[in-house]
């Protein structure tokens, strides 16, 4: 490491009941057993082993805040966007901090540590992980992944990000607008530029018209601020237990 630690936020919160919670026979998703231990203990044990990672918070309901109580526990805001401001307020004054989420209980902490040392080596206000969508399905094959083609591949996404916590904090409307249009498509398209959702479109057969430049700048403008999408080698990074299916075969 050529830095100090980063805090890390563990956002375990949401839904109490859904059908992967009924599917797995617990009351929250965090508490789903992987390996004969809840998921967000794998998860916490790997934030913990890794050199990168400095303080830990939870943001989390009781119930799993019970199965990790050497973490400090932020509450549960019940709300995304929510549980991440209650982050940035823990993490005020450091220079970087990582957001990631309880349901990839695969990674480790060298992959963290890789991701946390490049993403803060780009000395933006927030950093994306992207992997190619081909490693991910020869990893986890029975995993299905929503993915994008740009002009630098076809990638998904991680479930994890570094940002520097004063960027998030001084653009919070901006960013509770835009998480408010994500499962709005017109409404989005109009933010980010009809441009760029034509682009999108003709993607996958013409990848050459949508650099990965150019959706940084236009997620740049969106929520405010520098923005990277950082290509990591790491499946395990974007390997959620999403859905009752993939708790098929993990244990």
């Amino acid at each position: 490491m050529d830095s100090m630690p980063l805090p890390a936020v563990l956002l375990a919160g949401g839904k109490a009941r859904d059908a992967l919670t009924e599917a797995g026979g617990v009351c929250h998703k965090a508490l789903l057993p992987v390996a004969g231990r809840p998921m967000v203990t794998h998860v916490a044990a790997a934030l913990a082993a890794c050199e990168a990672i400095g303080k830990i918070y939870l943001a989390g309901p009781p119930e799993v805040a019970a199965v990790l109580p050497d973490l400090a526990h932020l509450g549960d805001a019940e709300t995304f966007m929510g549980n991440v401001m209650a982050g940035v307020a823990a993490c005020t004054g450091a220079p970087y901090c990582l957001f990631i989420t309880c349901d990839i209980p695969f990674v480790t902490p060298p992959m963290l540590a890789d991701f946390v040392t490049q993403a803060t080596r780009r000395a933006v206000d927030l950093v994306y992980p992207i992997l190619a969508l081909a490693r991910c399905e020869e990893r986890f094959p029975g995993m299905r992944r929503t993915s994008l083609r740009v002009r630098e591949g076809c990638f998904t996404g991680g479930n994890a990000m570094v940002v520097r916590p004063a960027f998030l904090a001084r653009n919070v409307p901006l960013l509770e607008s835009t998480f408010a249009a994500r499962k709005q498509p017109l409404r989005l398209a109009g933010m980010v530029g009809w441009d760029l959702v034509f682009r999108a479109l003709l993607s996958p057969v013409l990848p050459g018209l949508l650099p990965l430049s150019l959706l940084e700048e236009r997620v740049g403008r969106l929520v405010g601020g520098r923005v990277a999408a950082l290509e990591i080698p790491y499946p395990e990074i974007g390997a959620d237990i999403d859905k009752p299916e993939d708790l098929a075969g993990i244990g």
